[in-house]
């Protein structure tokens, strides 16, 4: 099994085991119909053997795809292996079922992204944090 299997495969299974949905806003790229496929990749250009994992906003203005290699919000595609941190917006001072904001921290900055709030924003920050904790890993080597 090749690298992007590998991460596509453990980042579904962490989704689905920290809540994420079958039918909700935010699903892993299997449980979308074909014609949604169709529609997201006619936008994206995926690199030879990159594999979609996650997908937010099918058909909404604001569209969030996790891939195998980049996290796709609209025009802004971040490199995996630049995630250094995450955490949510608004932790403090607002519900914890009402969180639907992340900041991504890079080496070039930090992002906010927009994702469906309740059990699908927990499992998403579940997979943003694994990738934070491979990066990590793979920096200390």
């Amino acid at each position: 099994m090749d690298i992007d299997t590998k991460c596509r495969s453990a980042w579904t299974s962490l989704f689905h085991r920290r809540g994420g949905e079958h039918d909700g806003n935010t699903r892993v790229w299997s449980d979308w119909s074909d014609d949604i496929h169709q529609r997201v990749l006619e936008s994206i250009d995926l690199e030879p053997d990159e594999l979609p994992v996650i997908l937010f906003g099918a058909g909404l203005s604001t569209q969030v795809l996790l891939t195998t290699r980049r996290l796709i919000c609209g025009a802004r595609n971040i490199p995996v292996c630049d995630i250094l941190g995450v955490k949510g917006v608004g932790m403090a001072k607002i519900r914890k079922n009402q969180l639907d904001q992340v900041e991504i921290s890079t080496p070039e900055g930090t992002t906010q992204i927009q994702l469906e709030p309740g059990n699908s924003f927990f499992a998403m920050w579940s997979v943003l944090l694994n990738i934070v904790e491979r990066n990590q890993h793979r920096l200390q080597k």
